[in-house]
């Protein structure tokens, strides 16, 4: 049987947190002296406590580390806590490449350029519908143009390209998003199930260019709106996002083009 402090030196963790794992009923020494108060282990419940240090290393809370002991599926915890894990990723991973983002320009800069200008009248066919969450937007637009072109086979998009989305919801949202896919083409052709056509009116808009993740978009929003208010401006329309880059044709998001088209007039 060892004493406290020569099991806290075996199994290389301070007295204070094997008194602190007794006090929680975690991890219980193997016998307590009751006329003075000494915890003594046996030298087996080692193996026991570097199970819950190896718990506690992948992040796996006291109480799931009781549920484990207590006979919980060690499995299902895992599962749980691996996807915390990944949640955890790519949180940090959105955090360095906005961290490089500010490194390359300088620290935080808001170096862009508005621009006004008059998007034309268009033809376009148009799919409305609503995507789980934004990582769902391409496959979106992928299989809008799949039924566009399985109806009308010699459908031909204009040149240079131009299609865009907009919003149904007046904020945002992270799920469950409602949302238009409009792509220009050269005539009107046959509707389908999702798929329909209309002529757009020509439309002026200010317009900003953002290159980087999507998750970066705000900053665009942000400088282009305190823009619209400064120079007395007035939001007339749905605010258009236009994928010109992406994971279709891009490999770094740092390359990643988006175009905000902001429908305005001037006000008295």
């Amino acid at each position: 049987m060892l004493k406290i402090g020569e099991f806290s030196k075996l199994a290389k963790i301070t007295i204070k947190a094997l008194r602190f794992y007794d006090d929680i009923d975690l991890f219980k020494p193997t016998f307590v002296d009751e006329v003075n108060g000494y915890r003594y282990y046996d030298e087996m419940k080692l193996l026991e406590l570097e199970q819950i240090l190896t718990y506690r290393e992948i992040g796996l809370s006291i109480e799931d580390i009781k549920q484990i002991l207590q006979g919980e599926s060690i499995l299902d915890l895992l599962h749980k806590q691996k996807r915390i894990v990944q949640s955890d990723l790519a949180s940090k991973k959105r955090q360095l490449q906005k961290i490089s983002y500010m490194l390359k320009n300088g620290g935080y800069h808001m170096n862009k350029e508005v621009i006004e200008k008059i998007i034309p009248s268009y033809t376009v066919f148009y799919c409305h519908g609503m995507v789980e969450n934004y990582s769902a937007l391409t496959n979106f637009v992928l299989n809008a143009r799949m039924e566009a072109s399985k109806f009308n086979p010699t459908l031909k998009c204009i040149v240079p390209e131009y299609c865009f989305i907009t919003y149904a919801a007046e904020g945002y949202q992270e799920k469950d998003i409602e949302l238009t896919f409009a792509q220009a083409v050269e005539c009107e052709g046959v509707s389908s199930e999702n798929i329909h056509f209309k002529k757009i009116p020509s439309v002026k808009v200010l317009s900003i260019q953002h290159r980087g993740a999507y998750e970066q978009l705000r900053t665009s929003y942000a400088f282009i709106i305190n823009y619209l208010k400064q120079n007395h401006y007035q939001i007339v329309d749905k605010v258009r996002e236009r994928y010109i880059d992406g994971c279709w044709n891009k490999t770094n998001v740092e390359d990643y083009l988006t175009e905000i088209e902001v429908p305005i007039e001037i006000l008295d």
